[in-house]
């Protein structure tokens, strides 16, 4: 039994994903009350390589990270859509029993159409960041997300995720 007071509350016809409850709470707590809910943008997935399955990496190597957006109608989200572009984000797990660790900031993008960790929109339609792995070296598996790079503009639900491994 519950004893005590409620401010608002609200009902939903599905589970909400992390990102979404965490969004909820951050917009209550900015004043903006879950009415003036953030908008949600589908990531369809990676395409190849990444779509299928943990790349292993020997050495330096370039991996093509691409995905589409689609909003709540399916339509294609182009870089005219939304002032934030998507942004890479990357944990390493050693698969020694510790915790995964951001190691988001050894992020390097190769190419001209990429910088940082940030994503380009591209003339196929297309978010691009062709990511460099050579500051990646420690032995393991990382995850590769595809996040908001605001998330008071939007949300990524589902995210897109992918992994490399370094043997």
């Amino acid at each position: 039994m519950f004893d005590g007071s409620l401010d608002e509350y609200g009902v939903f016809n599905r589970a909400l994903s992390t990102p979404e409850i965490q969004r909820l709470y951050q917009n209550n707590l900015n004043g903006m009350g879950y009415c003036e809910e953030v908008k949600d943008l589908a990531c369809d997935g990676f395409e190849y390589p990444m779509d299928s399955g943990a790349v292993t990496v020997k050495k330096n190597k370039v991996l093509p990270l691409k995905a589409q957006f689609l909003d709540m109608d399916g339509n294609i989200v182009t870089d005219h859509d939304i002032a934030a572009a998507p942004v890479l984000q990357v944990h390493y797990d050693s698969c020694i029993g510790e915790d995964a660790v951001d190691v988001t900031d050894d992020v390097r993008s190769a190419g001209n159409a990429t910088k940082g960790n940030q994503f380009v929109f591209t003339k196929d339609s297309k978010w691009e960041l062709n990511l460099d792995t050579r500051n990646f070296t420690a032995k393991g598996t990382y995850t590769l997300s595809i996040v908001t790079g605001d998330d008071s503009e939007y949300g990524i639900v589902p995210m897109c995720e992918a992994t490399f491994v370094i043997e």
